[in-house]
This record gives C-alpha cells, structure tokens and sequence, in this order.
C-alpha cells in the first residue's frame, strides 16, 4: 500500500477498508471500483461525518462521495477551506414543517384529486395460525404514536407543510371472506379507500379471515407523502415488537423515533450555492433534448386504466454471478443492471438514447436511519447506447452517466425539470420509464404465535409508464418485477422487456457478449 500523506487519510483508509470489508484500502483506491455502492455509500457518510465532525472539516454531503471517490481526494476536499452553506432552520420549537419536493408533488396530485388511490403504498402478509385483533390494534396505536409522519396534517399554505396532529390511530378493519381469491379483492378494495392529508388521515390497517380464523391477510396502506421504499422494514418491526408487548403486558423498549423537526433538519444536504449551481448546470447539458421513450404499439387515446404486474423469479445464483461480473467490470451492481436493463429496453424499442429514473434516498444522516417517512428523489440517467458495443464498453460509459448524475443528486428533481425546459405534454417529462435496484430490507412482519409471509397487493399507481425493478431479498428468492401501464405500454411489450432483460443477465454472467444487434 502506498504511504499515507496525512492523518486524514490515514483515518478515511481505514474506514473505507472497514465498510468495503477489506484489509486495506490505499489512498487511490476508488470506492466504487472496489466494491462500493450506494448502501455502503451511506454506511461510508456515516462514519466519515462521526469521525470528522470537528469545525475545520466540512460536513460532507452524500453526493460528494461521489465527485471524490478516493480517500486522497475526499482528505482534500474535507480540509479544504469551509464554505458558507445556508444556515439549517431550527424547526425544534413546534408547528409545521416544510416538505420536499417529491412530497410537494403528492400533495399537490393530492389536492387535485383526493379520492384517488394512485399515491397509497400497500403492504401485505399472509398470516396462518391465532392473529389476537386487540393486540393488532393496540399495536397500530403504539406506531402511530411513535411516528409523527403517520398523525400529521399535510397542506399547502404559503408552501408545502406538515404539522403533527393529536389524531387517533386509525384502528384495524376486521373483514371476512371465504377463499383466498376473495380475501384478496376484499382486501384490495378495502386498502384503496381515499385519504384525508389535511386531517391526519394518512394510513390504515385492514385484516381479512380467509375462510375461518386461523387463516388471514394483513395489509396496511399509507399514503405515499408519510412512508417510502426505506421505511417499510421499520413499519414492520415496529408492528411486530408492539404487537408481542401488547400480547405478553410487556413494555415497548423503542429508542424514540425522530420526529418531524428533526427529520426536516437532517435531510437538508449540506451543500453550498457554488457546488448547486454547478450540478444545474450539469442537468441543463446532460438532458437537453433528451428524447421522449416510445414503445411499439403503443395504443393511441386509450383511457387510463389499472397497472398491471408482471412477477418473474430470477434463476438461482444470478445476482451472485452479476455481481462478481461487475467486480471483473470495476462497476457497481447497480451499473451492470442498469446497463443490462438499457441495452433489453434498447433492443425492444429500437430507441438508444432515453431517459432512466431511478429513486435515490434522502436519507444521509444516520438520525433519519429509524425514521418512518417519505425521504426520496428521482435522479434521471440518459443512456445513450451504441449498437455493436459490447456489455462491457457500455458498462463502462453507464458508470460515467450514473457516477456524474449522483453526484448531481442536491438538485431536487422538480428543480432539475424546470432547468432543462422540455416540450410538454400529458407524459411525464425527462423520463417515462424507471428502474430500481430495491435492496432495502425486508418487510418482515414478526407475530407471536403466527407464521407471516410478505406479499406485495397490486398497485394502485405507478409513479411512470413503466417501471421495471430486482427485488433480492425476497423470502422465495429474487425477482425481476416489470410494472407499466395498460394505456401507454402494451403488455406483449412487457413481456418482451422482462424476457430479453432475463437474457442480457443470462448473458452477462457467462461472458462479454457484443450487442445482439
């Protein structure tokens, strides 16, 4: 390993060697050439904050992680002279809170049209074995209260604000069916009943007896401005240990909850006016005159209609081999899919440039790790593939596009649209397809004296035309699940995106392979 220049090198090598699970890591190394991605990206914030948190270093944003990948370049960048970022509000005193800005959004889609279940995120479990109801219900009063998110009025005022409230939780609905395809609709029905944002009616919790009472379904529906992708695992754990304190007259030993003050302070990124200023100009280059994706097909004036879900099981050991190949590559995970998932979209399209979103956390501060709440952003890759390249040429390039569009995260997306200025229409500009690498935890819902399966209802909504996403912690393995919309793409479409994708994986487990084109 080469001699460290200075103490602050000497202390990031060693994190960076720590969260890589490596015995050493030299001042040139790149994380994320060295097995880095953006879980461990958190992990890495984390600790650099905890060990530099002295006045003469700067407070490291996520995104620069990112612009600075080396433990060399980020004892640089930490040393060098503090910059004035806007000062952090001190909401701490009470009253409402601002939100972000893809909570904006809902609450204005909200506002416009209250009734519609098209933002509810949904939950579910097949339960077999005794589901005490009362235990449920005290152990939905006791997450209500634990997270403010859950019992608070969302609004627009002068802007977009939420303010906890003194609501009461919303109870469980005890329903009934006699098969499993019953308990389903009924359930299905019962989770898309509307909300009300500006009481405090944000979620709910349903339960249905399939055939008797010692078979049942659980579901919870949140509405998507409280809870994210992150957040699920939390709702769960907390259900469950709530629900064994209530079954057994034990006490909930929870470390508290951040509440909503808190929350809105440490997600604000601390970056300052020069380095923002710098990522919109990177935005307005990067997508001007992005395309607009078309699917083959495509029905003309069809009328919106429910998505629809297509489930395929991923072969066993295929996420292993992506992975040690994109090690081979010097990419992350994440790149070698989204490389994989460009060139099938490529291949069915006929298109080679087109815009990617994908969902990036809001959640840098290790106070936001236990929180229950809505802390995300859509970042938008341009692919721009070439035909005849091989996995690897384009890998490479992709990291390039992932690598600059992340550390350019600080703009919000909302802000990112109005920069760039596309043609508009009624499909949703920059990008009308997303894909996620949906590496969260589980949501495993623990019930004394039940057994719980996690499924996952219908949606109500997608936040795109399509969305294809890898779910690799499944209890019944991985799954690649394509979701689009009937009205904008077809589902022979569908279909084809998710075989030649399962191909492109195929393919890049083996070996380099040219463009099948």
């Amino acid at each position: 390993m080469e001699d460290l220049q200075s103490e602050t090198e000497s202390v990031l090598c060693s994190i960076f060697a720590e969260v890589l699970e490596r015995d050493s890591v030299s001042v040139d190394d790149d994380f994320f050439q060295t097995g880095g991605h953006s879980l461990l990206a958190t992990d890495l914030l984390h600790k650099v904050r905890a060990a530099f948190k002295e006045p003469r270093y700067r407070k490291l944003p996520f995104s620069q992680i990112y612009r600075t990948p080396t433990a060399a370049e980020l004892a640089r960048w930490l040393e060098g002279a503090v910059r004035e970022t806007a000062p952090t509000p001190d909401w701490s005193g009470g009253g409402p809170v601002p939100l972000n800005s893809q909570q904006t959004d809902m609450l204005v889609r909200h506002v416009f049209d209250p009734d519609a279940p098209g933002q509810h995120c949904t939950l579910g479990w097949r339960v077999e074995g005794a589901l005490d109801l009362d235990a449920l219900r005290g152990a939905v009063r006791h997450v209500h209260q634990r997270h403010e998110s859950l019992c608070a009025s969302y609004r627009l005022e002068e802007q977009a604000v939420a303010e906890p409230l003194n609501v009461p939780a919303p109870g469980v609905t005890a329903l009934e069916a006699g098969t499993p395809d019953e308990a389903s609709a009924v359930l299905h029905a019962a989770l898309a009943e509307p909300f009300r944002l500006e009481e405090g009616v944000i979620w709910r919790v349903v339960t249905v007896a399939v055939g008797g009472h010692t078979s049942h379904l659980i579901g919870i529906a949140a509405h998507h401005i409280a809870v994210d992708g992150w957040s699920e695992s939390i709702l769960a754990k907390d259900l469950g240990r709530a629900y064994h304190a209530v079954l057994t007259n034990a006490l909930v030993l929870d470390a508290p909850a951040p509440t909503m003050a808190r929350i809105a302070a440490a997600s604000i990124a601390p970056v300052d006016a020069a380095e923002l200023e710098a990522q919109r100009a990177h935005w307005r280059t990067e997508l001007a005159g992005v395309p607009a994706l078309e699917y083959p097909a495509a029905p003309a004036g069809a009328a919106p209609c429910a998505p629809e879900v297509l489930e395929i099981p991923l072969p066993v050991g295929c996420l292993d081999r992506v992975e040690r190949r994109a090690e081979e590559l010097g990419v992350t995970p994440y790149v070698a899919l989204l490389t994989a998932y460009g060139r099938a979209l490529a291949e069915v399209t006929g298109q080679r440039d087109f815009g990617v979103g994908t969902p990036v956390a809001l959640r840098g501060d290790s106070a936001l790790d236990g929180a229950v709440a809505c802390l995300i952003d859509v970042v938008c890759m341009r692919l721009r593939l070439t035909a005849g390249a091989s996995f690897a040429e384009e890998a490479g390039r992709v990291a390039g596009t992932v690598r600059r569009a992340f550390a350019a995260q600080d703009v919000p997306l909302a802000e990112v649209v109005q920069e760039v200025n596309p043609p508009r229409d009624r499909r949703p500009p920059l990008f009308q397809n997303m894909f996620a690498l949906q590496n969260t935890a589980a949501a495993e819902l623990d019930l004394t004296g039940a057994r719980s399966e996690f499924f996952r209802p219908a949606p109500f909504g997608l936040p795109s035309e399509l969305v294809a996403e890898i779910w690799p912690f499944r209890a019944e393995g991985p799954y690649l699940v394509v979701s689009h919309r009937p009205d904008r793409v077809p589902a022979d479409c569908a279909r084809l995106l998710g075989r030649r994708l399962l191909d492109e994986l195929d393919l890049l487990a083996v070996r380099d392979q040219p463009d099948p084109s």
